[in-house]
This record gives C-alpha cells, structure tokens and sequence, in this order.
C-alpha cells in the first residue's frame, strides 16, 4: 500500500473525501444498479453482435458459451483493458484479467437474473510504443534483464498498425538464452515463434497469448480498433464534438472539486484541449485542440469547422479514437458495464470522470480494485525465513532494509571479548602495582607481556571483525537478492516482469495456482508463494 496514490489507499478504505467521486463499490450487489447500465435504447445490443463477431473463432467451451449469453439482455460485462505490452507485460495486466474472471465468476454464483461475463479491452489505439516495447525478466543470475524487439519508435503511430520483422526471431534467440533453461522452455518458445513470427501484427501476437492463457476462463477480447466498432462509435465522437465546451466544463467542474477536497488531478486541465484525437495523413494520432477559429492540431496551421470533423466522423471514422479522459466513458456507451477493474493509476483519473458520464448520459460502472500480489519463489522465500523477515517489511529502499537487518543482528549479538577489553584496562593498575610491590625489576617485563596479552585480544577482535564482515557480507548478499525479487531495478515486481519469466520456470499450470491462490476480494497488497 506504502508504493500506491493517496486517491486509490482512500478509495480501497472507504473515505468518504474520496468515495463521493466514484459509484459506490457496493453498487456491485445492487440490482438495480446492474440492470441501469443497460441501455437497450442505445447501441449495446449492436455492440455485442461485434463482440460476438470479434470472438467467434474461439475454440474454448467457456468462450462459446459466454458468447451464446451475449444474445440475451441478461448479460452485463466486467471489463478490464491495458495497453498491449510485449509478451503481456508487465505482471499486473494479468492480475486485472485475473480480476476480472473471479469478479465474474462470483457474481454469476450469487445472481440468477443477470449473466456477468468478463472481457478484456484490448488498447489498440495506444500510440506509446516504447512503453510497450518491452518486457522484463529475471535472467540464468537471477538479474533483472529488459528485452526489447528492433522495431523503430514510428511516434505517434497506433500499436494497431506495427507489425513484427525478422528481428523477432532473434530476440526470442536472445530470450532462450536468457532464461534458465527448463522442462518447459521448448513448448513456451515454441508457441512464442509462432504467435510473434515475421509479418505478424502486434495486436494479434498479444490477443493469441491472451487468449493461451485465459481462453479456458470464458475471457473474450474487445477490439475498438475494428472498422464496425469505429463506426458504432461515431454517434458518440459526435457528442464529443458538439457539446465541448459543456464536457470540458462538466470535466473541469469535477477536478476542482477533486483538489478542493484536497486530492491532485492525475490529469492536467487544460483549456484546448478536446476529448478527441484524429489520425494524420501519416496515421500519427493528434490531440484534437478547439480555439477561437475552431479545431486544429499543435504546431499545425491547418483549421477545421465543426461541420468537418463531423464529416470525418461520419466518412473516415478509422482516424477518430478516445483520449484517456473519453475512453472510459466510450466503454460504458458501447457496452453494458457493471464493473470496470482498474489500477491504482486508472482510479485516481476516474475521480475526475463522474461530470463527464453524467454529462454524457453515460451510466458510470463500479470501480473494482485490480489484484496487486508479489510472487515469492522458493530461493527467496528460504533467504526471507533464514533471516526472520516478512514479505511486507521488504523496503524499497534496498539502503534502508540493509541497515535494518545488519542493525538488528548487531543489537542481538554479544561479543564477550567488549567485556574482556574492558576488564583488562581496569585490572592493569592492579596488577601493575601488584608486581612492581614484589619486585620492582618486574614492572618492565609486566608492561611487555600486558602489551602482548592486550595485542592478542586485539587480533581476536579483528578476526571477529572479519568474520562478522564476511558473514554480513552473505546476509547482504541475500537482501539484495530478496530486494531485487521484490523490486526488479527498483520497480515493483508488479510493474516489470513479464509472464513469460514464470511461464518458463514453473510451466502452464502456474497460471492455476494464480487464480487459487490470488485473492481478488483482498484489496491490500498480496504475497504469493509459488
């Protein structure tokens, strides 16, 4: 909880500053919230006839048949989406799908009326490609390695449009020799060349390791990128556009009163700036902007009326997508969401969004805390019980955990020779006078053989000196390891390791032991033992 935001700790204990700004969780269990965020009137059942479309090639008994629901006005869809990481990274992506299917699962235990079926928004229109160009794992010293693919940054280009090169056969080359090698390593690589392979596009290499992975659990994938998708949402870009100015106020509105409540805004409000982002001549997403002339994009002199961005909308609907203030609220207007799984990150800006539904006429779902967990393997877990720590005093300070273990050992031992030291220094007088009373020739051996006894006792103390050295040397040693399993180049494990690592090292049935042993109902921070 020490690594989260002052919004998302707030909102998991129920403050009341902060649960103002949301639905309230609880909404979950109410029925009549669960049937409001239907809307046969608007596009949804149209949508789902996609979403049945964008699935229906799926092979898995439990994704047919939570397709067959789609047809029935008892479904409702617990929705979690993120941007498409290489090889799904980081781990947290697959705690939000994790999320999403227990959260449904215990729903259709605990409602007869309503069919809860989870989905996973794929972020297609996402144009941060270096940060999804990558994916972190432990490597053979158990350090932690970035791996990247050769393909060039194109800016602000959507992820839909790249596509692998040969060079992905030589990171997963590079990847092979990275990992410990395994009974398992063949079969993953295997599935890895034939999902990431030359002229594959990037969003079908992550949807077929999704679908791997959690096709079993019924999870369907939701592609908004899809030319019948875009065109379902025009109506919405429509609003968008005509009423700015009131979304852009109603959005303002909120996050003021987000700051006077004594929260920061995770998204700036800036006065152009509209909910909208068109594709260039170049496929580049731009910001649209909206000024005294009317719309434009930064940097460019090129203006447009209102009547023509309708007119894109209406003839080129491909080139319009969602800004990470609009995205949200298209979700709920394309599908009927109960509940939408997010991140720390996500609740914090959805404090800024209640206006914007409203305003819209957009019901707004539940707000579900997504899993957050640790995985401790058993090296670390034995370095942890050797030195008597528990998982949640793990600092991410490595300085700062150094120094309180090396403290506490020390304030645990005794050394007897301190007292030895100190007992031969209050003697010396004594037996000085002692031996010179008996004969005074003596006092010149005396001094000789005290410096002698007392420079023995100091070469004791530096050998124990060196060995205690040496032994929190290996203590040390061992901290750091813990420290690097639980915060890989200083990033919560959770943000940098992809699940490819695991895969490899405990094979596919690791996947069942995350979903029996993660707790999705336990929002404080999880550590899991494999």
């Amino acid at each position: 909880m020490r690594h989260f935001n002052k919004i998302y700790q707030d909102y998991l204990a129920e403050e009341t500053a902060i649960s103002n700004f949301f639905p309230v969780m609880s909404g979950i269990n109410d029925p009549e919230f669960i049937s409001s965020v239907y809307n046969p009137g608007g596009v949804h059942k149209r949508v789902l006839a996609e979403l049945r479309k964008q699935n229906e090639h799926a092979e898995h008994a439990g994704i047919k048949a939570n397709l067959r629901k789609l047809n029935s006005d008892k479904c409702r869809l617990i929705v979690t989406g993120q941007q498409l990481g290489l090889f799904l990274s980081p781990l947290y992506t697959v705690y939000k799908i994790i999320t999403v299917i227990k959260l449904a699962e215990e729903l259709n235990g605990k409602y007869n009326e309503f069919d809860f079926i989870p989905v996973f928004w794929m972020e297609t229109e996402d144009h941060d490609f270096k940060e999804v160009n990558q994916a972190g794992i432990f490597d053979r010293q158990n350090q932690p390695r970035i791996i990247k693919t050769n393909l060039a940054d194109r800016g602000q280009i959507p992820v839909r449009y790249y596509r692998h090169d040969s060079g992905m056969n030589a990171l997963l080359d590079e990847l092979q020799q990275m990992l410990q090698p395994t009974e398992f390593t063949a079969e993953l690589l295997e599935k890895l060349h034939g999902w990431y392979s030359a002229g594959a596009n990037w969003t079908s290499s992550v949807s077929a390791l999704v679908n791997d992975l959690f096709a079993e659990s019924g999870l369907l994938q939701f592609f908004p990128g899809e030319a019948a998708v875009k065109r379902l949402s025009s109506g919405f870009f429509k609003l968008l556009i005509g009423e700015n100015d009131e979304i852009r106020t109603a959005f303002a509105g909120r996050s003021a009163e987000l700051r006077k409540a004594g929260y920061q805004n995770q998204v700036k409000v800036l006065a152009d700036k509209t909910f909208v982002y068109l594709e260039d001549t170049g496929r580049r997403r731009q910001h649209l902007l909206k000024g005294d002339v009317g719309f434009y994009f930064k940097n460019q002199e090129e203006h447009f009326s209102e009547e023509e961005i309708i007119e894109i909308i209406n003839d080129e609907p491909m080139k319009v997508s969602t800004s990470v203030v609009s995205r949200p609220v298209l979700q709920s207007y394309l599908l009927p969401v109960a509940a939408y799984v997010a991140g720390p990150g996500e609740i914090a800006y959805w404090a800024q969004l209640g206006n914007v539904f409203e305003r819209l006429k957009v019901t707004e779902p539940v707000v579900f805390p997504r899993i957050s967990a640790t995985i401790i393997e058993p090296r670390i877990m034995r370095f942890l019980n050797k030195n008597d720590l528990l998982p949640d005093a793990i600092s991410a300070d490595v300085n700062l955990l150094e120094n309180q273990v090396i403290k506490s050992r020390s304030d645990q031992e005794e050394n007897p020779f301190d007292e030895l030291e100190e007992f031969l220094e209050q003697k010396r007088a004594e037996m000085e006078k002692y031996i010179t009373g008996l004969d005074p020739t003596l006092a010149a051996i005396f001094a000789k053989s005290f410096s002698r006894i007392k420079q023995q006792v100091e070469n004791m103390q530096n050998k124990i000196v060196f060995s205690k050295k040496q032994k929190n040397q290996h203590l040390i040693n061992q901290i750091r390891q813990i420290h690097t399993s639980f915060f890989p180049l200083d990033l919560p494990q959770e943000r940098f390791v992809s699940i490819v690592y695991y895969l490899n090292k405990f094979g596919p049935d690791f996947m069942g032991k995350l979903f029996q042993k993660l707790n999705h109902r336990e929002f404080r921070h999880q550590f899991m033992e494999v």
